[in-house]
C-alpha cells in the first residue's frame, strides 16, 4: 500500500477539514465581499471579478468562465446593466460581437468588495502563527498541485487572470514544477 493513501477516519477527518477550510472561506471571507454595501450576489461579484480580469468578454466567455449556461450568463449581465454595474459595447470591428465591461460604477463596486474580503482575510491570518501561516501555504499549494495532475483541472484551477498576471502566480509556478506546459 502506498505511502500516501488515507484510509476510514483518517480520510474522513481531512475531508471534514478541507470542507470547513472552504466553509470559512465562503461563509466567512467572501461574505464580507458581498457584504460591503453593493447588494451583489454571489455569482454577480463573481462576473464582476470575471471582467476585471479579462478583456473582450462577452456572455458566451462569461458562461464558461463562471461554469454556468449561456442563458444564465445573459440573465446575469442583464441584472448586471440595470445595476449600471456593466455595459454592453458593440465591437467596431464585428457589430454582431457585443463586449461586457465593467462601469465606472461596477468597478467601484469590485473595489470596495475586495477591500473587505482582504481586510477580513487580513484578520483572520493575523490570528496565526507564523509557523502555521507557513504550514497553510505549503499545504495548500501541495493541494492544488495535486488536484493539477488530474485531467481537465487545470482549466478549471486557474482563473486565467490575464492582465493582473503576477509574476509568481501560483498555479504558473506549480506548473512548472509539473513541467506542464500551459498557456494562460
Amino acid at each position: 500500500m502506498p505511502e500516501n493513501t488515507l484510509q476510514g477516519r483518517e480520510a474522513g477527518y481531512l475531508e471534514l477539514l478541507s470542507k470547513l477550510f472552504c466553509r470559512t472561506l465562503v461563509r466567512g471571507v467572501y461574505k464580507q465581499a458581498l457584504e460591503a454595501g453593493n447588494d451583489l450576489t454571489a455569482v454577480q461579484l463573481s462576473c464582476l471579478h470575471y471582467l476585471n480580469r479579462h478583456e473582450n468578454v462577452n456572455a458566451s466567455s462569461i458562461a464558461e468562465g463562471l461554469v454556468i449556461s449561456r442563458a444564465a450568463a445573459t440573465n446575469l449581465v442583464e441584472r448586471l446593466v440595470r445595476k449600471g454595474l456593466v455595459t454592453r459595447e458593440v465591437n467596431p470591428e464585428d457589430r454582431r460581437q457585443v463586449f461586457i465591461q465593467l462601469s465606472p460604477l461596477g468597478k467601484e463596486a469590485l473595489a470596495r468588495a475586495l477591500s473587505h474580503q482582504r481586510e477580513y482575510f487580513s484578520r483572520i491570518v493575523s490570528r496565526m502563527k507564523e509557523e502555521d501561516l507557513v504550514a497553510l501555504r505549503q499545504g495548500l499549494r501541495a493541494f492544488i498541485q495535486a488536484g493539477m495532475i488530474d485531467g481537465g483541472m487545470l482549466q478549471d484551477i486557474c482563473t486565467r487572470c490575464g492582465v493582473e498576471h503576477m509574476a509568481a502566480c501560483p498555479v504558473g509556478l506549480i506548473l512548472t514544477d509539473l513541467d506542464i506546459d500551459f498557456k494562460f
